[in-house]
């Protein structure tokens, strides 16, 4: 999964919440489903993204 900036408008599958064209957003490219900034998902990623950067040792958990 990845961060990316979203090109089209579309709902988050996970709440459901409207992703507008041009609004941050996460992609599953092995799924193809997009997640809003807001969701459980995104928060996870910026917490393993987070992690990664600072060598934290539950940086692949």
């Amino acid at each position: 999964m990845r961060f990316i900036t979203a090109k089209r408008n579309g709902t988050c599958s996970e709440t459901g919440k409207v992703i507008e064209t041009g609004q941050e957003t996460v992609y599953d490219p092995s799924t193809k489903r997009l997640f809003h900034q807001d969701s459980l998902t995104a928060q996870n990623l910026r917490g393993q993204q987070f992690a990664q950067a600072w060598n934290m040792s539950d940086a692949d958990a």
